[in-house]
């Protein structure tokens, strides 16, 4: 079932109908929430969570959806703010929450001295590691590209319009950057 007809169901007046499009919602949206939350450091408790939450809220708000042909982006703007919220509530994470926050020396500190320790893979893996825990969202990103993702699929999971999706992707490209450029240094 596509997401304009579980929208029809959800915003319908009678409760079956509303009963079903929350059903089939959750069949739609579970699993790519679950992978999504797991990709954002999140365990499987609390991507279920966080995944049960935003379901929960897209039903509730339903209502404020005026166009159908955007239902889906905004299930996925309404998953994202979840997601947010979660890292708000649990300051486990308050470094993830905004990317203007990132102490950026603490970061090219680790990875020179990783670099030091071992191998460039090694590295590599630590920089990226570092850039996911900084910047969740962009990370997420830079992955769906390697998988070959196009910025059209990418725009219907982030809940982004195309051109913002392809300005996103550019600039989490450039922010990754500082990132892995300490270990092609100690290469040389």
């Amino acid at each position: 079932m596509d997401f304009e007809k579980i929208l029809e169901l959800l915003q319908s007046k009678e409760h079956l109908m509303r009963e079903k499009g929350a059903n089939e919602l959750y069949k739609k949206l579970h699993q790519p929430l679950m992978m999504f939350f797991m990709q954002r450091r999140l365990n499987k408790f609390e991507a279920e969570e966080v995944t049960l939450s935003s379901l929960f809220k897209i039903c509730i708000k339903v209502e404020t959806v005026k166009e159908p042909k955007k239902f889906k982006a905004w299930c996925w703007t309404i998953a994202r703010n979840t997601l947010f919220d979660h890292f708000r509530k649990y300051k486990k994470y308050e470094n993830d929450i905004s990317e203007e926050n990132l102490d950026n020396i603490d970061i090219v500190t680790r990875v020179k001295k990783e670099t030091e320790k071992g191998e460039t893979e090694q590295c590599v893996q630590l920089g990226l590691q570092e850039f996911a825990r900084a910047m969740p969202e962009r990370a997420f990103v830079i992955q769906m590209k390697l998988e070959d993702l196009t910025n059209l699929e990418i725009s219907e999971r982030i809940g982004r319009s195309l051109a913002a999706t392809k300005e996103f992707v550019s600039k989490s490209y450039k922010k990754m950057k500082p990132f892995l450029e300490h270990c092609e240094e100690d290469k040389e």
